[in-house]
């Protein structure tokens, strides 16, 4: 919005409040009474004429002229700033702005999407189908007209780069980050000041090479994903197995009810705990398939794990199974 034209549109407001004020005050101490102040001043403002205008002085009927002559003046100015905001566009882009600072306050424990290229696209797209909270930070005009035509959307138009959009965000209290800016300096740069600002926080990043991936390891990143090699093995997967590459595409999306993949971490508490994974019972109160566990205490990640496995808090389940599945499985383990 254009902050000139707001300025102009508050100091209006301002300076129209303060010729009523200055009317209902001054004939207040005419006429010692709240009520017939405002009614005379409302009258003389609206134009509407006094039928006993005998009882005023000359002062009166020059502070009345300067009432309506300002008033008009300053109401028609008023009013052709408010309509010229209107037609632009800018009063419905500061209140949905206002609409959307609202939506980031009430973030908690949400995800941050750096960037809403094909890769950010796609990551939203996930989120959305989880029904998982999340933020979108991207200053491309393009790519924000585009998110300001999707109500589900929520949305900063800024720099990732920058602390203090990244605070503006919601870091302190996020899950995690994905940094899908298009350049790997960006990126870095992003991992660098998401790190200092939460230690806690999980940050996935794009690398535009698997050799960069020590580097942005170094920098704070979690996990690093290169889209260059993650294409040529799912086309070497296709082509010699395709059977499997398409399962695996099917388990990894989301928005397919038969099947997909989960990973659920055992809680403290959990009626799970140093219990084996034939008697935790999980198979048979959610019907999922627990096809890996990754261990706590050593951070192994066991595939096929064996009926006889002992579970314990803080290790994580990695599951296939349908949405309704994965709803039971957490109920069964004692998940918030």
């Amino acid at each position: 919005m254009d902050l000139l034209r707001f300025k102009r549109l508050r100091a209006l407001i301002l300076a129209f409040a303060t010729v009523l004020a200055c009317g209902i005050a001054y004939f207040y101490w005419r006429t010692d009474s709240i009520s017939d102040a405002i009614w005379f001043t409302i009258t003389i403002i609206s134009t509407l004429g006094m039928e006993d205008v005998g009882r005023f002085s000359v002062i009166d009927k020059i502070i009345s002229s300067v009432l309506v002559i300002s008033s008009v003046i300053l109401f028609s100015f008023l009013i052709a700033n408010i309509s010229e905001m209107v037609l632009s566009g800018q009063l419905k882009e500061y209140f949905g702005k206002k609409k959307m600072k609202e939506k980031i306050n009430e973030l908690n424990q949400h995800y941050i999407v750096c960037g809403y290229g094909r890769i950010g696209k796609s990551i939203c797209n996930g989120l959305l189908s989880e029904k998982l909270p999340h933020i979108i930070i991207e200053n491309d005009k393009a790519a924000i007209k585009h998110l300001s035509e999707q109500s589900e959307l929520v949305f900063i138009d800024g720099d990732a780069n920058s602390d203090e959009v990244l605070k503006e965000a919601g870091i302190s209290n996020a899950k995690g980050i994905f940094c899908a800016l298009g350049e790997d300096a960006s990126n870095l740069l992003t991992v660098l000041n998401a790190r200092a600002l939460n230690l806690d926080l999980r940050i996935v990043t794009r690398v535009s090479s698997p050799e960069l991936e020590i580097r942005f390891i170094r920098a704070g990143a979690d996990h690093c994903i290169s889209p260059q090699s993650w294409g040529s093995h799912s086309m070497l997967l296709t082509m010699l197995n395709p059977n499997i590459s398409q399962m695996l595409m099917q388990f990894m999306d989301k928005t397919i009810e038969e099947g997909t993949f989960y990973e659920i971490t055992v809680p403290e508490n959990s009626p799970v705990h140093d219990k084996t994974l034939g008697e935790s019972g999980i198979r048979k109160a959610s019907n999922v398939n627990v096809i890996g566990v990754r261990q706590k205490e050593n951070n192994r990640i066991i595939v096929n794990p064996q009926a006889n496995m002992v579970l314990k808090i803080g290790d994580t389940l990695i599951c296939l199974g349908s949405r309704e599945d994965f709803t039971r499985l957490r109920k069964h383990m004692g998940c918030k």
